[in-house]
């Protein structure tokens, strides 16, 4: 047994490790963060390279092999079809980019300022706050990765 597994490996175990790496991964759909996906991937590279009866040098090169293959792989697909998929189940099929144009409420929650479109809250980009008042009418003049500029109506 090697010193430096805290559980022995197997295949059963693996399959354990991609379950909740898969889980983590949807998180970060959510989320939206990147990290989480790439720590996934991290933990699923190296739980595979430790399957084999290797000199520590070869586990380490396995894991960042792979590490860097499912991670270029998984951003390749995810960008192209996963995230798009989930945002259009999830929203309804509408995405900020239909916003433009539109009018919207602005709320003030908890000291933060949202556009409040189409049921949810949007984050908003920097504006003039004085200007705005918690309940306005305002209008989507643009948007850009889940946030909006807003102008007075």
């Amino acid at each position: 047994m090697n010193v430096l597994l805290i559980i022995d490996p197997t295949i059963s175990g693996l399959a354990w490790v991609f379950a909740i790496s898969l889980f983590v991964i949807l998180l970060d759909i959510f989320f939206d963060t990147k990290i989480l996906t790439v720590a996934a991937l991290l933990a699923v590279s190296i739980y595979f390279s430790l399957l084999f009866e290797i000199s520590i040098k070869w586990k380490i090169s396995i894991s960042i092999i792979c590490w860097l293959g499912t991670t270029a792989a998984y951003y390749l697909l995810a960008d192209r079809f996963l995230v798009p998929a989930v945002r259009k189940i999830f929203t309804k099929g509408i995405s900020e980019t239909n916003a433009t144009g539109d009018v919207g409420l602005y709320r003030i929650i908890d000291g933060k300022r949202f556009v409040y479109w189409n049921g949810d809250l949007w984050g908003i980009n920097s504006h003039d706050e004085e200007n705005f008042e918690d309940g306005q009418s305002v209008e989507i003049i643009s948007s850009e990765n889940g946030k909006f500029d807003i102008k007075q109506k």
